[in-house]
């Protein structure tokens, strides 16, 4: 069952002309950036297969993180297909702390829940996302949900949970107040 199993050329064919084959290379991403990555995904109106589930894909590069972001309606289950990675959720009354995941690992998030994945490696980090519905609504980040409260206040929050100076604006370097950027460089 765990062994490597050939793929005829034939049956490649048959199976992206039919209506359950689905090619994500072919989408539309909704970011992509040479130096941090890229985001896709399959939803209903893209993939109309669909039915209770939705997949989304998301390719970092080394020094990259995903936007801290939460599911208002979905349940997330998250997939590395490539290389290692840290995952960071952040749950009322606990600490967050980093999790490290490498290739075929498992992670997830209930709908609600705030987190984010970065690449730490020298190497590029894959996950893939399931989400519990066909047409998920869409995430709520961080950054851009912030970037609407003044100035004194998204500089406090963010120093205390992302140990920013205080004497700096630490989203001044998005430049982007009402488009999720998805992913954003480490520094």
């Amino acid at each position: 069952l765990v062994g490597r199993c050939p793929v005829i050329p034939a049956i490649t064919k048959v199976l992206t002309a039919s209506p359950y084959g689905f090619d994500l290379e072919k989408v539309t991403p909704l970011f992509k950036d040479n130096r941090l990555g890229s985001v896709v995904w399959g939803v209903k109106s893209n993939w109309n297969i669909l039915e209770c589930i939705s997949v989304l894909r998301a390719h970092l590069k080394p020094g990259a993180a995903r936007d801290a972001i939460w599911y208002p309606d979905a349940g997330t289950l998250y997939v590395v297909s490539q290389g290692t990675g840290q995952f960071h959720i952040i749950t009322a009354g606990t600490k967050p702390a980093p999790l490290a995941v490498k290739l075929f690992d498992f992670i997830y998030v209930p709908a609600g829940v705030l987190h984010t994945f970065m690449n730490i490696s020298s190497s590029d980090f894959e996950v893939v996302a399931f989400f519990t519905r066909a047409n998920p609504q869409p995430e709520v980040s961080l950054s851009v949900a912030t970037a609407f409260f003044p100035n004194t206040v998204r500089q406090a929050a963010m120093t205390q949970y992302g140990k920013v100076s205080k004497d700096d604006d630490p989203l001044k370097h998005l430049k982007n107040t009402t488009v999720s950027p998805y992913l954003l460089p480490i520094e």
